[in-house]
């Protein structure tokens, strides 16, 4: 199998101190390698086949023709090794190795995914993280669980659909890390046609964002939505409410996000109602109401949207 695309997946981390490189060649070679666990075989080939109908099995090997290629998978109970053979009538036009599908694949089986012509490797690929939804909560102990937030698999989503269903709304001023560490979220990685990436699926409400780092654009969390959603403001809003964000935490938003400025308002001991700042939006105003209501004063705080004439 001699291919400009050759990229191998195995499962668990390997023996420390070895590089991804070597451990994919110890294991070509035929190695058994410290930390390196047995594969799902006929789960993954189950998987292969149902993401390739067309495949064929031969020995060890999986085939199938598609994007002007022959395409195939070795099926080794350690590795899986994939490459691709031009057809013919190709050699002058531009081929697409797998990588998308090849990432679900790893996810499925929860593999290490390694591309040696890049050096890139892939610890989380789709799937291998979050296989049903779950409900989010805060890292902090101390705050309540994220109200009505969950992660949902991304594998819900068909890959190379997802850049025509979505649209950028908002870059949060947050990192993946940062994100990770305040929250339950969980980046996956997954692969475009420039470079791999973070990516994680988040439901609030009725709202579905897909939230991402991309390294070639910034290292902050961009967030998506669907082109569907007619209020993409009260969607934005939402999101930063159920995660104890605020404008602040906002570094860009679409033109289609207008926020409607809230009013944040105290009833006193005598029940007469104050109006004391107006903010931006609704998170900030939410945030502001959870401040003062955490410093334990007796008043009753709320948030309502600014009335206009």
């Amino acid at each position: 199998m001699n291919s400009p695309h050759k990229i191998i997946c195995w499962k668990g981390q390997g023996p420390t101190g070895v590089s991804t490189s070597e451990l994919s060649q110890r294991l070509q070679n035929g190695e058994t390698c410290e930390g390196v666990e047995l594969l799902p075989v006929d789960e993954v080939s189950t998987e292969v086949t149902r993401l390739f109908p067309s495949a064929e099995k031969h020995d060890d090997v999986l085939s199938w023709s598609d994007h002007g290629a022959l395409h195939r998978i070795r099926l080794n109970p350690y590795y899986l090794l994939y490459d691709y053979e031009i057809h013919p009538d190709f050699y002058n036009k531009p081929v697409d190795f797998l990588s998308r599908e090849l990432t679900r694949i790893a996810g499925h089986a929860r593999c290490v995914i390694y591309f040696p012509t890049s050096g890139t490797c892939m610890e989380h690929p789709v799937g291998s993280v979050v296989r049903a939804q779950m409900p989010l909560h805060f890292s902090t102990k101390s705050q309540p669980p994220v109200e009505g937030a969950m992660q949902l698999p991304i594998t819900i989503f068909d890959a190379p659909d997802r850049p025509t269903m979505t649209e950028f709304v908002a870059v949060l001023d947050l990192t993946v890390e940062q994100l990770e560490a305040q929250t339950s979220i969980r980046f996956e990685d997954d692969i475009d046609n420039l470079c791999d990436y973070k990516l994680a699926l988040v439901q609030v409400g009725d709202y579905r964002f897909f939230v991402d780092s991309h390294p070639l654009y910034s290292p902050e969390v961009a967030v998506q939505i669907s082109k569907n959603v007619i209020n993409q403001t009260d969607a934005v809003d939402s999101l930063m409410t159920a995660f104890h964000l605020t404008s602040a935490d906002l570094q860009w938003t679409s033109d289609t996000v207008k926020f409607v400025e809230h009013e944040l308002w105290r009833q006193d001991d005598n029940g007469n109602s104050i109006l004391i700042e107006r903010m931006p939006c609704r998170a900030d105003a939410l945030a502001k109401v959870r401040m003062y209501t955490e410093r334990g004063h007796k008043q009753l705080y709320w948030a309502q949207p600014v009335q206009t004439t």
